[in-house]
């Protein structure tokens, strides 16, 4: 039986530093003004972390909740299979930010995907660094692609050609949902991920988590609260998750570079790889109770 798998992508920033400022009489400075702007520096560093932790809980919020809200919608495609799609019993990657970065993200976790020459943002591909615990994929594509309005008591979907309609819209929310946030992004235009645009694959995945590769440790929940259980282990990337009577999910913090090369102190995005385990029960019913108690998984 074919499992859906549902990509729950959450902050796509890249944030890169300002260059230093130089005196002219750097080597004369004073030992208190070279302390003051040590101080200056750290303070600036704490504002960007302050910043960047802030952007970050509300794209989370965001991609939870405009998930939540997919099932929501009467005779929802991502449910009926309609728009041409059958999504039902096949897999789903759900992304709130654009299809270069979910093409992107499923480039560096799986391996096999036939996708590759539709990436401008990836230079070179390494799939054995990218590898996630020998998960493989197989005939992995893009069904079609919807936008969401996230602020939306009634989600409205409309369908955009890309990438110049999909781009006038991204950037008309972007203004709407994060125009009140002062915070700069720095990212490629190649790779522009910021909010809305909802892309939907099909794919079937040949390999499933290796349960031996799993160890204890704790994992966070979306509300906070930290439980001990078996998590995703893996030497390239952060990973974590875990296994129930429901699905099986692990997580994963995408890491990235600078202008510099330099690796981040933060990850790029967060990764959340959900496999409800169906069985003999309806599909559609199953999959809303998973995502009515989505906070109790993420």
């Amino acid at each position: 039986m074919k499992k859906l798998i549902i990509l729950l992508m959450a902050t796509c920033l890249l944030l890169t530093s300002c260059g230093n400022a130089e005196s002219d009489n750097k080597e004369n400075k004073t030992i208190e003004e070279k302390l003051e702007l040590v101080s200056e520096a750290d303070n600036k560093k704490d504002k960007t972390a302050e910043e960047y932790a802030k952007l970050t809980e509300i794209n989370n919020k965001f991609a939870y909740d405009s998930f939540k809200s997919l099932t929501d919608i009467e005779d929802s495609s991502i449910l009926s299979g309609k728009e041409g799609t059958v999504l039902i019993g096949d897999n789903l990657i759900y992304s709130p930010y654009s299809y270069e970065c979910a093409f992107s993200t499923l480039v560096k976790f799986t391996d096999g995907f036939d996708g590759i020459e539709k990436l401008k943002s990836i230079d070179e591909i390494r799939p054995e660094e990218f590898r996630i615990n020998n998960l493989k994929s197989q005939d992995v594509f893009m069904a079609n692609s919807e936008l969401i309005s996230g602020e939306s008591d009634d989600p409205v979907f409309v369908k955009l050609n890309f990438p110049t309609e999909a781009e006038e819209y991204s950037k008309k929310m972007q203004n709407d949902m994060f125009g009140r946030i002062l915070l700069e992004p720095k990212y490629e235009a190649e790779t522009m991920s910021t909010i809305i645009n909802v892309t939907k694959f099909q794919g079937k995945w040949s390999e499933a988590f290796n349960s031996e590769l799993t160890e204890e440790g704790a994992f966070t929940k979306i509300d906070g609260e930290t439980i001990d259980t078996e998590l995703m282990n893996t030497t390239f990337y952060d990973t974590n998750g875990y296994e129930d009577e429901y699905l099986k999910m692990t997580k994963k913090a995408i890491a990235g570079e600078d202008e510099s090369g330099k690796a981040l102190e933060e990850p790029i995005s967060d990764m959340y790889i959900i496999v409800p385990k169906y069985g003999d029960n309806d599909k559609v019913k199953f999959l809303k109770e998973i995502i009515a108690n989505l906070d109790k998984y993420i």
